[in-house]
């Protein structure tokens, strides 16, 4: 009995690969990995989405945490233009990221007329088959 509950407990609270994103930029030259914030002592954004940026030689360039909670639905992605990261949250909406020459991540201002907001909708419906917002 113990032994079966350690080990419901353990798959409860470990985290589960399926929320790990991993893609390539549009130019090949950044590897984005969208990853959960496991780190329980950071209260704030334990259990947000976690976006690392590495360069071709997997070294990290910027990480950045997002708000966006792995407990909603979330996805990530690529536009094609200038390296731009798009990241479509059910719970925050959508947010991009530039990078910039230096390898840092710029937070793009996105507003509902932005055509970001589509890229973040096509990511998202990739990874679910749905729009967020659209039946």
């Amino acid at each position: 009995m113990n032994k079966l509950f350690l080990i419901i407990l353990v798959l409860f609270c470990s985290c589960n690969e399926s929320e790990k994103v991993v893609v390539t930029s549009p130019s090949k030259k950044y590897l984005l990995v969208a990853n959960v914030n496991d780190k329980k002592e950071d209260k704030k954004k334990y259990g947000c989405v976690l976006l690392k940026l590495y360069d071709t030689h997997g070294k990290v360039l910027d990480s950045l945490q997002t708000g966006a909670s792995v407990f909603q639905t979330w996805a990530a992605g690529w536009h094609d233009i200038n390296d731009t990261i798009v990241l479509c949250s059910s719970d925050i909406g959508t947010y991009a990221y530039a990078v910039t020459a230096k390898g840092k991540l710029n937070e793009i201002s996105v507003t509902l007329e932005s055509p970001l907001i589509a890229i973040g909708d096509t990511v998202f419906k990739r990874t679910y088959g749905y729009v967020l917002g659209k039946d």
